[in-house]
């Protein structure tokens, strides 16, 4: 008998699948385009696995954090931003959450989750986003798992999540909440990640129209 796993980090279960690397590279590919239909028949036709199978195995591998497929310097700047935000203690309450409804939403989804075990949906869009809400403790705490997403490319209905990163680093310039509540050692982790964003994915700042941003992000955070 086969068992499920259950994801160390998220908790999601999901079935034990093995895929080719040509059909990984494949599944990228057609997930980055917005087609998780498309993905799920690729898996199922790897693997032999049922419909639903499939489509569990593809509903984790876009939420996780950690379920996404990293360069080696991915990885080494992921290593600097564990290092300098891993320690960061969950507060009890991220946002001012006795304030409205809204609030107290926003602060419920983020005190239900951990860094580990948040997923894009929770993070939701430009236009409900739960880490604006938060003040500057409580998004040091999930700082790993942002930038994690960020690395991620857009897949499924959500836009790609460094663009809502990005204006979390340079709303209200000087006076952002970020660069006055990081120290120093975080500071110059988010400055480090911002270089290798650039470096790294200029096609996908490009086609997201967020040239400007990274370049604000820069002026601001070099001051780390």
């Amino acid at each position: 008998m086969t068992f499920p796993n259950r994801c160390s980090y998220c908790g999601h279960v999901f079935p034990p699948l093995t895929l080719s690397s040509s059909t990984l590279a494949r599944l990228l590919q057609v997930l980055t385009e917005g087609s998780p239909g498309r993905a799920s028949a690729e898996v199922k036709a790897d693997t032999g696995c049922s419909d639903a199978d499939a489509e569990k195995w593809i509903e984790h591998f876009q939420s996780c954090a950690n379920s996404w497929l990293l360069t080696e310097e991915d990885m080494r700047v992921i290593a600097l931003v564990d290092n300098a935000f891993g320690s960061t203690p969950k507060p009890m309450h991220f946002t001012n959450y006795k304030h409205c409804d809204e609030c107290k939403e926003h602060d419920d989804t983020l005190t239900s989750q951990t860094r580990v075990s948040i997923s894009r949906e929770h993070l939701g869009s430009m236009g409900w986003d739960p880490i604006t809400f938060a003040d500057a403790e409580g998004i040091a705490y999930y700082f790993p798992a942002l930038v994690r997403f960020a690395l991620r490319p857009a897949i499924g209905e959500r836009e790609w999540y460094a663009v809502q990163l990005l204006w979390h680093l340079t709303y209200d310039a000087d006076a952002n909440k970020l660069f006055r509540g990081f120290d120093a050692c975080q500071r110059q982790a988010v400055y480090d990640f911002l270089a290798h964003l650039a470096a790294s994915r200029e096609r996908e700042l490009d086609d997201h129209l967020v040239k400007d941003q990274i370049e604000s992000a820069f002026k601001l955070w070099k001051q780390a």
